[in-house]
């Protein structure tokens, strides 16, 4: 395509992406979330106490999304809704664009990679309300970037080089932003056994040293360890019990309400779009990980269904565009075929 065309299209996807996230602002969390952004921008320090709720005023609390709620507060203080607004524009603009990005590294081309990107978008928008996923969900489109680009150099570099240290100054914001960071050691490991396996020329042992280093930056919060192990807590303990078994979000997909976002042929066309691209260039050892991790967390959790759009987005929009070249390659040599036999036959007639 063109230059000229795909900056239109470029500015049509993006204006599409951004009015799927232009929805009324229904999480009451917000104002807890803005509540201790003020306080910190006030003190100059973290609470480490519970100074919110009456019931246990005064005990020991952990904040794992400090970071996010500082960064969130100047928008509202500055903006008031159209601050809020103007973060939730920023961010899914920032996080899909990396996105993109990551799809033209890999070698997307064309319009049919953005009709999947903007599809993630509208999937993605459960998630964008003001949220600390806002700002995770940057920093996991960071890291597939780093990550891919890595991979797309295909060749050996001296340890101090290696891009795969870029995971550890992640792994350290996003531990301080909120309790996905784990995801970043998934995505991690998900390339790591891509070098394993395929050693397209990446060295394995780089990238397990920086995610082994990431670990320890990860300590580096304000609560220590006592924030790395509440995604553990979750998946063990606090999940069972009755008030997050009340969160309609933390329960299996509900098909009902996806009927207009069509979630169950986005699932289909990623499976399917994975697939066709294994059988005509080779496995892809990232995108199998990445998507028996993704679509098995969105499938049994509503929560994941945005996390899941937003992470197999460049992987999607890549296999479009595989799917729609071997396509256009098909017909092309179908219809080469076609006036090679029609002229043999005019050739032939008496």
């Amino acid at each position: 395509m063109r230059r000229g065309p795909l900056v239109v299209a470029l500015v049509v996807a993006a204006l599409c992406a951004l009015a799927a996230v232009t929805t009324p602002i229904y999480d009451s969390d917000l104002w807890q979330h803005l509540l201790v952004g003020k306080v910190i921008w006030q003190t100059h320090a973290i609470p480490h106490t519970q100074l919110w709720t009456w019931p246990t005023h005064g005990a020991p609390d952990v904040l794992p999304s400090w970071l996010f709620r500082v960064l969130l507060w100047p928008f509202w203080n500055l903006g008031g809704i159209w601050g809020l607004y103007a973060w939730r524009w920023l961010t899914t603009f920032a996080a899909f664009g990396i996105a993109y990005a990551t799809a033209r590294r890999m070698g997307a081309t064309g319009v049919g990679p953005l009709l999947m990107l903007v599809w993630g978008a509208i999937l993605w928008r459960g998630r964008s309300q003001m949220r600390p996923e806002t700002f995770a969900g940057i920093l996991l489109m960071a890291q597939v970037l780093l990550l891919e680009t890595r991979r797309a150099a295909a060749q050996r570099v001296p340890l101090s080089r290696d891009r795969a240290w870029g995971v550890v100054p992640i792994a350290l914001l996003w531990a301080n932003a909120h309790i996905s960071y784990y995801l970043g050691f998934i995505v991690s490991g998900a390339y790591l056994l891509d070098d394993l396996f395929v050693r397209r020329g990446g060295a394995p042992g780089a990238l397990a040293l920086a995610m082994a280093v990431a670990a320890v930056a990860s300590l580096a919060n304000p609560f220590g360890w006592e924030t790395l192990v509440q995604p553990l807590q979750y998946f063990t303990v606090w999940r069972h019990e009755p008030v997050y078994l009340s969160i309609g979000e933390l329960s299996p997909v509900y098909w009902d309400v996806h009927y207009r976002d069509l979630l169950a042929l986005w699932l289909g066309l990623v499976v399917a779009g994975a697939i066709l691209r294994w059988r005509a260039r080779g496995f892809d050892v990232a995108e199998a990980v990445l998507m028996a991790v993704c679509l098995t967390q969105a499938l049994s959790t509503q929560r994941f269904v945005g996390y899941a759009a937003l992470t197999l987005a460049p992987f999607a929009a890549r296999d479009m565009a595989d799917a729609l070249d071997l396509n256009e390659a098909s017909i092309g040599t179908l219809l080469a075929r076609a006036r090679q036999l029609f002229r043999a036959a005019y050739e032939e007639a008496p």
